[in-house]
């Protein structure tokens, strides 16, 4: 037996194998019809994933099918009989009706010969309906198709056929008005008795039954409720067993809780959940929530922070998500299929510092993420620039460390200077602080913020690669610099200065300094500056 089940205009549809849809979006011509030659089990809402990454919209073909076979379904939940008796039951009274009215109608036209012929017929074909059931479980695994089809097409060619030898017969005695009357009249009674039975299936609101699932039609991506828990399912696994069932093994996604667990549902059938998704933008976290805008409505869901713990590693602000719901319940976010990746941390000596817009075949936080396709999206200056800030006021320093993260420095060491103001150094902050302005300038990568160390530690540089601010040099232009290496490192002394003695530290660190103009700045306006200076008007700039 092999499913499809699709949702569209807010309800669930099924078809078989072998059903022809139509498919909206789909890589090629638009509106074109295909046929489905593979097992599937998809949630073919508007933007899901379908064949091959296109992304459809489907409508099934033959709409009754869908009334048919929900009803049933809800008809067997409610009583606890099986769909293919009270498929048997429904067709049944489906066509035996008309056949008795046109019976009693020859009778009173004085025509018992037909009357009988057509009791007699469908007696027999009554007959040859029960040796049909008995190879109704064969019939669905021969012609792939799902045991509703396979009891609808054997008993409807079991109670149709005597109503067309009644038919033939009407005709050859001339009495062609009876015969396109039970035509119509059957026609419209087993079309009625389908609207019935698709209202007897509805819930109390009017709200249509869930479609049952057989847990052998599960796929990775679809929803179904089970002991009154919600779960996505993230991985399945079917072994075929002498049992006809087989082992049905599914890693699914509890949507409450967040909880994955392993549930072998071998045999089951499970009530599937239709769960809506709509696309929304993500605004902001207030450190307790995150907070995401329908970009139609513009009306704003709240959902807590620790439900999307691995997902808001992917979100910045503006970006597309979809809000998955159910019942108005709002459960979580689905992301979209392309992110922008960089590179947060990497070893010394790696220079690989780029963005990468990647295609992901799997957003499993249970898994390594595959990378199917990248694009380098290049935002970092060639220049490497690390820069020695010196302890200053809180509000200062802190100022500093963004700026400096905008303009594009790689790292930011603290340094201790006689003149430093010692503080309470919150260098998580500081790290936060540089994560935020990474983010808002789109950089590729967040600067490393290392702890304070004195002066006196300055590591020894090559020369022509490292410069400090001082105010009383008259050299205030690149230009008479000869920059040779894209990897440099540039200092500004604290409020009060640099004193003499660690001047000469610096000099003998090669350090080469250098004047930012006229006029005295504050040290983070230097450190802004001088960064600007060597980053703008660096020859490597756009090599």
């Amino acid at each position: 037996m092999s499913i499809a089940i699709f949702a569209t205009g807010g309800k669930q549809y099924r078809a078989s194998v072998g059903d022809t849809i139509y498919v909206e979006k789909l890589p090629g011509e638009k509106g074109e019809k295909i046929i489905f030659d593979e097992v599937l089990m998809v949630d073919a809402q508007v933007g899901t994933p379908f064949l091959a990454g296109a992304k459809v919209q489907c409508t099934i073909e033959k709409q009754v099918a869908k009334f048919m076979t929900n009803s049933l379904d809800a008809i067997a939940k409610r009583t606890n009989l099986s769909t293919g008796f009270l498929g048997g039951v429904l067709l049944t009274v489906c066509t035996s009706i008309p056949e008795t009215i046109t019976a009693i109608y020859a009778g009173l036209r004085n025509e018992p010969d037909f009357g009988l012929t057509n009791v007699v017929g469908a007696g027999l074909m009554a007959i040859a309906a029960y040796f049909n059931s008995a190879i109704a479980d064969r019939f669905p695994e021969r012609l792939n198709v799902d045991e509703n089809t396979a009891a609808g097409v054997l008993l409807a060619a079991s109670g149709a056929l005597p109503e067309i030898s009644s038919f033939v017969f009407l005709a050859i005695k001339g009495q062609a008005a009876i015969a396109i009357g039970g035509i119509v009249g059957s026609h419209l009674f087993n079309l009625a008795l389908v609207f019935l039975t698709d209202a007897f299936g509805t819930t109390g609101n009017g709200e249509q039954m869930s479609e049952v699932i057989y847990a052998k039609d599960l796929r990775a991506g679809h929803t179904f409720t089970r002991n009154n828990a919600l779960y996505l399912v993230l991985e399945n696994s079917f072994n075929k067993t002498a049992m006809r069932e087989g082992i049905v093994k599914c890693k699914v996604k509890n949507l409450r809780t967040g909880s994955i667990t392993v549930e072998v549902l071998t045999g089951e059938r499970l009530p599937a959940a239709l769960v809506e998704r709509t696309p929304m933008s993500y605004s902001y976290g207030d450190g307790q929530n995150l907070v995401f805008m329908n970009d139609t409505t513009f009306d704003q869901v709240e959902i807590p922070s620790e439900r999307l713990d691995w997902e808001k590693n992917f979100l910045t602000e503006g970006s597309s998500v979809k809000v998955i719901t159910y019942e108005d319940e709002v459960l979580g976010i689905e992301l979209p299929d392309q992110v922008s990746v960089g590179i947060e941390y990497a070893e010394e000596g790696v220079q690989d510092q780029n963005a990468y817009l990647c295609s992901l075949t799997s957003l499993n936080p249970l898994r390594a993420t595959k990378v199917d396709s990248s694009t380098l999206v290049s935002r970092e200056p060639n220049l490497q620039l690390t820069f020695m800030l010196p302890i200053i006021k809180r509000n200062g320093l802190e100022m500093a460390v963004q700026k400096l993260t905008e303009l594009g420095v790689i790292k930011i060491q603290l340094v201790l200077f006689t003149h430093s103001q010692p503080h309470q150094i919150d260098l998580d902050r500081l790290k936060r602080i540089a994560k935020e302005a990474a983010e808002q300038a789109q950089r590729s990568l967040i600067p490393e913020i290392y702890p304070p160390i004195s002066l006196s530690q300055l590591p020894l540089v090559p020369k022509h690669s490292a410069y400090f601010a001082y105010e009383r040099h008259e050299t205030n232009s690149l230009e008479k610099f000869s920059i040779t290496n894209k990897q440099i490192y540039a200092l500004v002394g604290p409020e009060g200065g640099i004193e003499q003695a660690e001047i000469q530290l610096l000099l003998s660190r090669n350090y080469l300094p250098i004047s930012l103009g006229k006029t005295i700045l504050r040290a983070e306006t230097a450190a802004i500056v001088l960064a600007n200076q060597l980053l703008i008007d660096s020859p490597f700039l756009n090599d």
